[in-house]
């Protein structure tokens, strides 16, 4: 493409985000030193600039805040997203440094000039006087600033030994204090050089001020709200603006270049070839070639695409987060998504757990989840184990440790557990069969046949044989137990054939994988258990006499949130881990490339070709060869 044309194209591809870019130096003995790699580090500097003076701008006009930690989880987003026009985009890209400039010339002259005084209004705002009264007069001085309270007192003092006719006022309670010193004119010199010294922020008043100070504060906010009017359009647009520009400035240098051409390597989805040949020809009004061929690198620098889905799609960051699978590996993702849900709504199987979860779900996707994807995603996350929750409390009988006497649909973990020890080592070997199977499948696709007899084959046929006993419970060698013996013996010389000798270390790893599954009874029993006992004490707090009923009530209110807490904490991690070490140990490779294609994440805006594009279902994208 023409080195006109660059930008057009990059921010066409940033608006669609379907091109993973990657650097063009690791291909440039492809294109026999005929390139040379782009640069643009000064560029990126210049506006990594002007975005940080943007986020002061926001700052001081109160766009920007620091939220705590329950309104980071549930504060609902304050305003909705901007829809901004591309070129209206451009533009205020072009004019980035004089509106920037005039912001923060409205801002020192209308603002940050009243900072202080506005601070000392607010303190004075229960006062009656006007403002006027606190200005020196042709007979008396008045000079205002701010103190540390730590410094009043040797200020009092040097005042009184040297202009002994002065009065000194504080006002407020915070470290930093106001003060007020009242002299004759006449010694206006000796305070001013006696505060000096001392460190006294000087606060004057202007003469354009006048009346009460509750109607000055009115109208220096209303200098706020003006430019804010004025101005947070626009400011709120470049903020988005500059920070894409700045994603594009970065993938601009893993570009080639050589006088007047620009070269652009990267993947693409397959179903996405004809739209991008025709994205790019109208960004470059046709002074630009597109070439698309299959891949011919290895599969480990192809980038991973995973599936997106509308529910199940959401626990990809619960795979993420163990590490990326490599291009044509098994997505393990939707087999997360099942089992995780199960694991944890069988750990907590409680009606009342699965209903507060639920509820907190719901919360955090109307706050935090309106902000962020990530938030989004997890309270969808959470809404799952929710549901799985209530499903298991309902056929287990439990609701706040049986404090409603449910009855007992299926069985209780805490009242049964040698039957739930045999469910849950039961359904741990079925967890363990579906990685065996998966990493049957991925080393099949890769050909890797001295791994599959070695270690999935006898993997499935030692499981095999281990639920057969454990489902029969018969032990002797005749009928059909001999079935069950046969297959464990041809799982031990399928290992050793695999494996030799030291493959029989695997069923050291196999038995303790399937142990790891009792942890399930554990917390289940441990999440019972508590409630329960919480529930006795709380029975034994009613025969208190007049506030029994209050105690019983906070007490079961406490240690519900209390174990909701814990117990979600807990299972989220130890789902986790069954998942991690036990089921991804039977299959995952891992070590693969997300495919991070050049977009730009907005916080305040949205373009309208990129609204367009979402609304034709652009979204949704195929686990396919890119």
């Amino acid at each position: 493409m023409l080195d006109k044309f660059v930008d057009n194209v990059l921010r066409a591809i940033q608006a669609t985000g379907c091109i993973h870019v990657v650097d063009i130096r690791k291909a440039l003995v492809r294109w026999e030193n005929l390139l040379e790699p782009c640069t643009a580090s000064e560029e990126i500097a210049r506006w990594r600039s002007i975005s940080k003076r943007i986020e002061r701008i926001l700052e001081e006009l109160g766009l920007q805040k620091d939220l705590g930690l329950l309104e980071q989880i549930f504060k609902r987003r304050e305003r909705s997203l901007i829809e901004i026009d591309p070129t209206e985009e451009i533009e205020l890209i072009k004019n980035a440094e004089n509106v920037v400039v005039n912001v923060e010339k409205e801002i020192e002259e209308r603002i940050k000039r009243f900072r202080l005084l506005r601070e000392l209004l607010w303190e004075l705002r229960t006062a009656k006087m006007g403002v006027e009264d606190f200005r020196s007069s042709d007979r008396v001085s008045i000079k205002l600033g701010k103190l540390a309270s730590e410094k009043i007192l040797p200020l009092e003092n040097e005042l009184k030994s040297r202009v002994g006719y002065s009065s000194l006022y504080v006002r407020g309670k915070k470290r930093i204090r106001f003060v007020a010193v009242i002299s004759p004119r006449a010694f206006s010199e000796e305070i001013e050089k006696t505060t000096g010294e001392h460190g006294l922020v000087e606060i004057s008043i202007p003469e354009s001020l006048s009346g009460t100070p509750s109607s000055c504060l009115r109208f220096l906010d209303s200098e706020l709200n003006n430019i804010l009017k004025e101005n947070e359009r626009r400011i709120l647009c470049l903020r988005d603006a500059v920070l894409a520009k700045i994603d594009r400035l970065i993938v601009k240098e893993k570009l080639g270049q050589t006088e007047r051409i620009f070269v652009l390597e990267g993947w693409i989805p397959r179903e996405k070839e004809e739209d991008l040949k025709t994205l790019i020809d109208q960004a470059a009004e046709g002074h630009a070639t597109v070439s698309i061929s299959d891949p011919d690198e290895a599969e480990s620098e192809i980038p991973t695409l995973l599936r997106k889905r509308r529910l199940l799609g959401h626990f990809r960051m619960l795979t993420e987060m163990y590490g990326m699978p490599q291009y044509n590996e098994i997505d393990p993702t939707p087999f997360l998504a099942v089992f995780f849900a199960f694991f944890v709504g069988l750990m907590n199987a409680d009606l009342a757990i699965g209903t507060t979860i639920i509820i907190s779900s719901l919360l955090i996707r109307r706050g935090a989840g309106s902000r962020s994807e990530n938030m989004k995603s997890l309270s969808t996350i959470l809404l799952c184990i929710g549901i799985s929750s209530i499903f298991f409390g309902v056929l287990m009988g439990e609701f706040m440790g049986r404090l409603i006497a449910l009855p007992i649909l299926w069985i209780s973990a805490a009242d049964s557990p040698i039957d739930f020890l045999l469910i849950v080592i039961g359904i741990g070997m079925v967890h363990l069969i579906f990685g065996t199977v998966l990493g049957f499948l991925n080393s099949f696709l890769k050909r890797e046949f001295r791994k599959i007899i070695g270690k999935h084959l006898s993997t499935l046929l030692l499981i095999g044989s281990g639920a057969f006993f454990l489902l029969t419970g018969r032990f002797e060698f005749e009928g059909v137990a001999i079935a069950g013996y046969l297959a464990g013996i041809a799982g031990l010389a399928t290992l050793i054939i695999g494996n030799g000798l030291l493959g029989l270390l695997e069923l050291t790893r196999l038995l303790s994988n399937v142990i790891s599954y009792v942890r399930i009874l554990a917390l289940n029993m441990a999440t019972t258990v508590m409630s329960r006992t919480f529930v006795l004490l709380g029975g034994l707090l009613i025969s208190v006499a007049f506030v029994g009923p209050i105690l019983n009530g906070v007490l079961l209110l406490f240690s519900h949130f209390f174990i909701v807490f814990i117990s979600v904490f807990a299972t989220f991690a130890h789902s986790l881990r069954l998942h991690y070490v036990e089921f991804f140990g039977r299959f995952f490779i891992g070590g693969g490339t997300k495919f991070s294609p050049l977009t730009s994440e907005r916080v305040y805006t949205t373009s309208k070709f990129q609204s367009e594009r979402q609304n034709e279902g652009d979204v949704e994208q195929k686990y396919d060869e890119s």
